[in-house]
């Protein structure tokens, strides 16, 4: 269920992709698509062991490209629905790295892969894949590196934080004085987490500055910033590594709070942000596709 800001987002950002000429359509490919997205970038494009298609023809014709945070078989459906046959998505379709397909030598994802070809999920999404001509290109390691930093935007937006931006730091935010209870039940109600909120910290604590990390996290980057926020808002982390520093902090004078909603969930609101960013790049239609949190617990 979208909330009624999420709703909005969605319903405006569909708007703009009423009226557009079926001349668009068919006279690019996948491949020549995702060159101009690279041309855009310039010099700040990198070849990435991560980024590339996931799945699919590069030279296929492309009718309409759908942008999404996870590319599961509920979104591609909403694809070929609206259109759209090439998915741009930080996220793989196909359960490991693009490049693990078929890649010689040892590979845990490659392995995975393997392992799969047989498995009546991996096999129902391949044909699926094959059989209404979609090509999946995953964006991951430069869309985070971008300039725009669409995946953060999304997330000042959907909080109606855009305004209060630190000016030396764009993912660091100083929202109205709240606490943590507060900002952990406003953050909840506008990403619309049905059960994959985790928390660290204690409710009543203060909360003047916020340091926003969508999706993964580097924890050398993100221990460099924390002496300047009260908390971390970001999607997913090691157990072992910040989670820890979280928990040891409260022992000391300088104590952090943890707000962690998930990888799909952090991701999400960057979805129309990314759409809008990429439609004047790739001169084509683009439209973003929610993703529901996946997640649901049982009542306390």
């Amino acid at each position: 269920m979208l909330t009624r800001r999420q709703a909005t987002m969605v319903t405006l950002a569909a708007a703009g992709t009423a009226g557009w000429s079926n001349a668009f359509a068919a006279t690019v490919t996948a491949a020549e698509v995702v060159a101009r997205i690279r041309r855009n970038f310039g010099a700040r494009w990198t070849e990435s062991q991560v980024d590339g298609f996931a799945a699919g023809d590069p030279q296929l014709r492309v009718t309409g490209v759908a942008v999404t945070v996870m590319p599961s078989m509920a979104t591609l459906r909403a694809a070929v629905a609206h259109g759209c046959n090439l998915i741009i998505s930080p996220e793989s379709p196909l359960y490991a790295r693009p490049n693990a397909i078929g890649a010689p030598g040892p590979s845990s994802a490659a392995e995975t892969i393997e392992r799969l070809r047989a498995d009546p999920t991996y096999t129902a999404k391949q044909a699926y894949i094959v059989q209404h001509k979609l090509a999946i290109y995953r964006l991951d390691e430069n869309l985070r590196a971008a300039a725009r930093r669409p995946l953060v935007d999304g997330i000042a937006t959907i909080m109606g934080w855009r305004g209060r931006r630190d000016p030396a730091n764009d993912q660091i935010f100083v929202p109205p004085p709240t606490t943590l209870n507060a900002l952990a039940g406003s953050v909840k109600h506008h990403l619309g987490i049905n059960g994959g909120m985790r928390l660290i910290g204690h409710g009543d604590m203060p909360v003047k500055r916020v340091l926003v990390v969508p999706g993964r996290i580097d924890p050398v980057a993100v221990v460099k910033l924390l002496p300047q926020v009260d908390v971390l808002l970001t999607g997913d982390l090691r157990e072992w590594e910040l989670v820890e520093y979280f928990h040891d902090s409260w022992e000391t004078s300088a104590p952090k709070a943890l707000i962690a909603v998930g990888r799909i969930l952090s991701e999400q609101p960057g979805v129309i942000a990314t759409a809008s960013w990429l439609r004047p790049m790739v001169g084509l239609p683009v439209r973003p596709i929610h993703v529901q949190d996946p997640y649901w617990r049982l009542p306390a």
